[in-house]
């Protein structure tokens, strides 16, 4: 199994190893990566963006190996040569175009903690690239050479490009601009959030699952609870025993790998040295699993056979008592502990944070089984909110706190 990790999440790693947390988001990253750690045969990491932010990335993962990680678990991945770099990047602003035509996303504040340390500050060129050609309706071709430049992603950022080389989408970023109102001050969310897409669509290509950082992550489970009350709100009934009776089990979006969060987190770790040690011998001990049924995730995941997906779904079934077993820790209140999942995210609520309608038809849909199960954008919405009502935020919650705290975190902060 292989896995794709963005820049921000993994500078955020490089805060908590680094003794330096500066909320539990980065605790959250660490305990996630480590997670992969367990699982994954790769970690693909982006080392992508300008020549200070990568070295940064670079930074944490020759840490990370000097505290014990295999060096070849981290995979370090970068723009391909050449054409196929234009070609890439094609496919991917396709994509996003034809994503974006029904869902574009609503826009607001982007805070500086959307992007890894020192990003934020280097958007000016940027901004003033898209509030001309985007706000202003100038043609992108007086940017060409800025087009061109940005297949480096140094001092012009590759979303320029993205969005600037395909007419077509940068005609309906601006028509969804204008419906929206949006000015200068709205573009530095724009590209968080491009960026953000981008990823996702990046690791889809490359057939990589793609985890968001802890920031991301929480902003899609601030979308999932708001579809949630408003649910209850509106229709005045319990979600989670409608989507009973409609017999969907949110499966898609949760697969049955066993969590191993719980080892990570037994008898108080207090450094990021202990936290790792046991995700190494965590690792060690389903050597098998790895082998033997994660060896072909990708594969069955990213494939559009259905008959892939429902191998994938059997292989995991069979084998989730056995892992777990594996994984069980004896004696004390860990015993007693229920396994959780692999803690990965499949979505990035593009069907949610794309428009409000989705609320109107996800409420008009779910009222009709018949309708509801043949509007495949509800469908899936409905797995999505699925899955995050299956979770559990506060389970760990304490445990967290205090290894913020041990790792250096400021008490202060976690007043709020």
């Amino acid at each position: 199994m292989k896995h794709y990790r963005d820049i921000t999440s993994f500078h955020s790693i490089g805060k908590a190893i680094s003794n330096k947390p500066e909320s539990t988001k980065n605790v959250v990253d660490l305990l996630n990566f480590l997670s992969q750690v367990i699982f994954c045969d790769k970690v693909a990491v982006s080392v992508l963006g300008p020549k200070e932010i990568t070295n940064g990335t670079i930074e944490v993962i020759d840490k990370l190996a000097s505290l014990g990680l295999p060096v070849d678990l981290i995979e370090r991945y970068s723009y391909p040569s050449g054409h196929e770099r234009i070609l890439q990047r094609n496919r991917i602003s396709d994509q996003l175009k034809y994503d974006w035509l029904n869902h574009f996303p609503t826009l607001g504040k982007a805070s500086r903690d959307s992007f890894p340390p020192g990003y934020y500050d280097m958007l000016n060129n940027t901004v003033e690239i898209f509030s001309d050609t985007l706000l202003s309706n100038t043609s992108a071709s007086r940017y060409s050479s800025e087009i061109q430049e940005s297949l480096n992603d140094d001092s012009i950022s590759y979303m320029v490009g993205l969005m600037l080389a395909d007419s077509d989408l940068t005609e309906l970023i601006r028509h969804n601009f204008n419906k929206q109102g949006v000015s200068k001050e709205h573009l530095v969310h724009f590209i968080a959030l491009a960026r953000n897409k981008y990823n996702l669509l990046l690791s889809e290509d490359l057939k990589l699952v793609f985890t968001p950082c802890a920031s991301r992550a929480q902003t899609n489970h601030s979308t999932a609870y708001s579809f949630m009350d408003t649910y209850r709100k509106e229709l005045n009934k319990d979600p989670k025993d409608e989507m009973q009776q409609l017999k969907l089990t949110g499966k898609q979006y949760h697969l049955d790998i066993p969590s191993a969060l719980h080892i990570l987190l037994a008898d108080g770790a207090t450094s990021s040295e202990q936290l790792i040690v046991r995700a190494l011998d965590a690792r060690e001990k389903v050597t098998w699993y790895r082998e033997e049924v994660l060896h072909n995730f990708n594969d069955l995941r990213f494939s559009n056979n259905i008959e892939d997906q429902i191998k994938l779904s059997n292989n995991l079934d069979n084998a989730y008592k056995d892992i777990a077993g594996v994984l069980a820790m004896k004696g004390g209140n860990n015993a007693k502990k229920l396994f959780g999942h692999f803690s990965f995210d499949f979505s990035d609520f593009s069907l949610a944070a794309g428009s409000m309608k989705a609320v109107g038809d996800f409420l008009q849909f779910t009222k009709n089984t018949w309708k509801f199960r043949n509007n495949q954008d509800c469908y899936l919405l409905t797995q999505e909110l699925i899955h995050y009502m299956s979770k559990d935020e506060s389970e760990y919650k304490k445990i967290v706190d205090r290894l913020y705290i041990a790792l250096g975190g400021d008490f202060k902060s976690l007043l709020t």
